[in-house]
């Protein structure tokens, strides 16, 4: 091993002598360099070993190249100092082959390498790699698509992508971005002879018959997959090319007669209608006029209403309204026009029961934005909409909300009611606290607040109990005294299921007092770690930060021996540890944060 090293630190002398001639780094640095590096070369060459130290000291050999790269910038001997830049640069590459050469099943090293080469213009060593890189990797068709636009793109070289694609679609015969390559080059390749002002009968007899060589790709590609977003992204492609008209028309023949009941295709087709492209009736007429903003958005509409009439579901119905709500986020013209086609879609939605509750939800909103009066659409909205979508907990809190803000107690506690039946267990609480707020800040009432309190704390859902037996505690504090708050405290304890929050608040409550009671504080510790003791370590902790900062700091030995015995395993024993040492030590604040030194 130790030979190895020493050999390539002799094979690095030159290196050296360049930078301190050419002053790219200082005496001191160059050093460190040599320190450093021979550390990785000691670690590369241990006889188990490990991608991690391959790739620490590659990325440390890149640094060494950014800072060679920015510090020759300007001044003089220009030529040796980018000479320098390549032998850093060959070394990386050096590091990237042997690393390979141990661990080719690594895509992201062969990723990693590939994007080397490109920054620093190694194209003549890119086909290698990528030939390389296939061998191992052939089973994954995105590798052989990046191999293709890299040998077409980056290398230039047609034939081989194209015999990458060949052979890719070999091993993959339904990949559908392998054929949209495939068509992409072939029709690129006869953009550049069709570019020409004037085109012999030689060149349009080859345009020709390249066109029909896509064709024919496309028709073998079909015959293996029945996918429709295959003929949209093939679409995507020859809709870019005038002179591969046909093979748009084809396509779009094909998508009306398979998946005429698919809602991506109608999407398809609206979408382009609103580029001012009629996709639609390509196949039908070989016009290109330019038509107005207006018109677009006319035409896109018409597609959704026809679509609508084919493929009747929510899905649909959803692609439509989202793409006007999408139009209507831009008013910079036609707003009025904008406006009247989101509220037919709406309106066209609610017609035919396939609005979703989320778009029901934004035409409510919009509907009560425009006019907060009670309004019989807007009842009819809400009882169609919550009869669609009985368990749709933002439609009852939009329904809750209006009946508190345009209806009397007795018919928002009825909404209420109706909401929480129909409603999943996990779902109420949003409507609960909205039915708080109405009656501590609406009503105004103790008694009425206190009555709500009593059926929210002794609910059969846990969820609701134990959000609100807190608040509960903390408002009997602010409004009676302390002491009912005690009380009270202890009983929800002792005859209601656990609820650690609500131990938590007493305990705040008692520590914000004047005079802190310190044995009524620790109690609400010793009944929270005797109900949470065993899996929560955050607990625990509180209790000891109670002791040190209110109670006794004496007792914080005693809670840290019981907290390593109840703690139900040695994974959150280790976690309690390490995270009480952080307390004692200031580190951590009692919410868990890390404390900002800086402050």
């Amino acid at each position: 091993m130790a030979e190895f090293v020493q050999l390539r630190k002799e094979l690095c002398l030159t290196e050296y002598e360049q930078m301190k001639k050419l002053q790219i780094f200082t005496d001191d640095e160059i050093r460190k360099i040599k320190k450093t590096r021979e550390n990785y070369e000691y670690k590369i060459e241990r006889h188990v070993k490990d991608i991690k130290d391959y790739c620490e000291f590659i990325k440390y050999e890149r640094n060494v190249l950014s800072l060679v790269c920015e510090r020759r910038r300007g001044g003089k001997r220009v030529r040796e100092k980018k000479a320098l830049e390549r032998i850093v640069a060959g070394k990386i590459r050096g590091l990237y082959l042997k690393v390979l050469a141990r661990f080719p099943k690594e895509l992201r090293l062969w990723d990693s390498y590939i994007k080397f080469c490109q920054m620093y213009h190694f194209t003549y060593e890119l086909s290698e790699v990528l030939e390389r890189m296939l061998k191992y990797h052939s089973d994954k068709p995105e590798v052989w698509l990046k191999a293709v636009m890299l040998e077409y793109s980056d290398i230039g070289n047609l034939v081989k992508a194209k015999e990458y694609l060949i052979t890719g679609l070999k091993h993959h015969p339904t990949d559908i971005q392998l054929y949209k390559a495939f068509i992409q080059i072939e029709l690129s390749e006869i953009q550049a002879s069709d570019d020409n002002e004037k085109i012999t009968a030689v060149e349009e007899k080859e345009i020709e018959t390249a066109v029909g060589c896509c064709q024919s790709i496309y028709r073998n590609a079909k015959s293996k997959i029945n996918d429709v977003q295959f003929y949209l992204e093939m679409l995507d492609v020859t809709l870019n090319f005038k002179f591969a008209r046909n093979l748009s028309k084809e396509i779009i023949s094909d998508l009306k007669d398979k998946f005429s009941d698919n809602s991506k295709t109608w999407n398809y087709f609206a979408q382009a209608e609103l580029k001012g492209v009629s996709v639609y009736t390509l196949d039908e007429s070989d016009t290109d006029d330019v038509r107005s903003v207006k018109l677009n958005i006319k035409k896109c509409v018409e597609i959704y209403e026809k679509a609508l009439e084919n493929v009747k579901t929510t899905e649909m119905c959803s692609l439509y309204i989202e793409t006007m709500l999408n139009l209507n986020s831009d008013m910079t013209s036609e707003a009025n026009f904008k406006r009247k086609c989101l509220g037919n879609a709406f309106k066209m939605g609610h017609e035919t029961d396939l609005m979703s509750p989320e778009h029901y939800s934004t035409y409510i909103k919009l509907i009560l934005e425009g006019n907060s009066t009670k309004s019989d659409l807007v009842e009819e909205i809400f009882e169609k909409s919550l009869k669609l979508y009985k368990e749709s907990s933002e439609l009852w809190l939009i329904r809750l909300s209006y009946t508190i803000k345009n209806y009397d107690e007795l018919t928002v506690e009825s909404i209420f009611q109706s909401a929480i039946t129909a409603l999943n267990e996990d779902k109420e609480l949003p409507l609960w606290e909205a039915m708080f707020n109405y009656h501590a800040v609406q009503l105004n009432n103790e008694n009425s607040l206190d009555a709500f309190f009593q059926k929210a704390i002794n609910h059969k859902n846990s969820i609701i109990s134990s959000h609100f037996k807190p608040n509960y505690i903390e408002w009997l504090c602010l409004t009676k005294n302390i002491q009912i708050a005690r009380q009270t405290y202890k009983k929800l304890t002792l005859n209601s299921n656990p609820c650690l929050e609500l131990h938590r608040k007493m305990a705040q409550i008692e520590t914000a007092q004047l005079t802190v009671n310190k044995a009524a504080g620790r109690e609400c510790y010793e009944y929270a770690v005797q109900f949470y003791g065993r899996t929560n370590v955050e607990i625990w902790l509180e209790y000891i930060a109670f002791e040190r900062d209110y109670g006794d700091a004496k007792l914080t030995g005693n809670i840290h021996e019981r907290a390593r015995k109840v703690l139900k395993s040695d994974e959150l024993v280790s976690e309690f540890i390490e995270r009480h040492n952080l307390l004692i030590s200031g580190v951590l604040t009692l919410a868990g944060e890390i404390k900002n030194e800086n402050h």
